[in-house]
């Protein structure tokens, strides 16, 4: 099982010896507003999700929107954090693709929809 940032695992040591399956639930775009970081991180914190997706470059995530999801997991791992990749519009790429991916990821990242 993967274990969410802080290293903690999700699973307490009787959950692990019943043999009871766990169902990860994720909350996509984390970071595209304001309203959307914060119903998130309320759900977390309900225990109605256990894993976030984080928009990066979306247009509401910042160093302090960062803190704020990390800071549920102090003391206790409550949600695994990902990243969302975004290859689509209206978000730009923030550097130039590697060699090897020039061609076909420009071409995919620059793609009017």
């Amino acid at each position: 099982m993967d274990k969410p940032s802080g290293g903690s695992d999700f699973t307490g040591a009787a959950d692990n010896l019943s043999g009871r399956r766990h169902i990860w639930l994720c909350a996509d775009d984390y970071g595209i507003s304001a309203a959307v970081n914060v119903a998130i991180r309320d759900l977390v914190v309900r225990r109605r999700l256990n894993a976030a997706s984080v928009m990066v470059v979306a247009p509401s995530f910042h160093r302090s929107e960062a803190h704020a999801l990390e800071g549920l997991n102090t003391g206790t791992a409550r949600v695994a954090i990902g990243l969302h990749l975004t290859l689509t519009a209206p978000f730009r790429p923030l550097s130039i693709p590697p060699l090897w991916c020039r061609r076909s990821c420009v071409a995919l990242v620059t793609m009017r929809w």
